[in-house]
């Protein structure tokens, strides 16, 4: 009778671990945990696990932020990225623009490229619905960047803002993707 109790609690103790799955499964990592996880794994399986589904969107949102330690897991993640993941993280890269501009330029551009992080925003967006909402996201990118004083991000810099300015010209052109807004 001992035996038959000590294994029905067994049962349960393990039926509680399987339900709770992994301890912290749904935590959202954090960035010094992902890089070391990249290292360890290769970017391709921590894109394809780790950041799966709800994850990648919650991963966007503080690359967003701008804050160095993020956009390092976004340059060492952006090779595993395609197609949808890869724009979302471009454009992610944009909105850090706002905030870090120098940060996004010196960590990430030599991977994303310039001309991604630095073109156009997500069209369709409540901030980005119309033609003056994206001209004014564009000037506000242009204003950050252009207050960059660090002459080693110099041609990053130029090449920043020459890419706003033409997707600028584009939207504000009678055929850009908002002309009849």
């Amino acid at each position: 009778m001992e035996i038959r109790g000590i294994k029905y609690i067994l049962w349960i103790l393990g039926s509680v671990f399987l339900l709770a799955g992994p301890v912290g499964a749904d935590k959202q990592p954090n960035p010094i945990e992902l890089l070391q996880e990249i290292k360890a794994k290769g970017p391709d399986l921590v894109f394809k696990t780790t950041l799966a589904g709800q994850k990648w969107l919650a991963f966007l949102k503080k690359v967003e932020s701008g804050q160095k330690p993020w956009l390092e897991v976004a340059a060492a993640i952006y090779p595993a990225t395609d197609a949808g993941p890869a724009e979302d993280l471009t454009n992610a890269l944009g909105i850090a623009l706002l905030h870090a501009p120098e940060d996004v330029l010196v960590i990430t551009a030599s991977v994303v490229g310039v001309e991604g992080i630095c073109g156009y925003p997500n069209l369709g967006l409540s901030n980005t619905d119309t033609q003056k909402k994206v001209v004014a996201y564009l000037d506000a990118r242009v204003r950050v960047v252009g207050k960059i004083k660090n002459l080693d991000v110099a041609a990053q810099k130029a090449r920043c803002i020459e890419s706003l300015q033409k997707t600028k010209t584009e939207v504000l052109s009678p055929n850009g993707p908002l002309s009849e807004n």
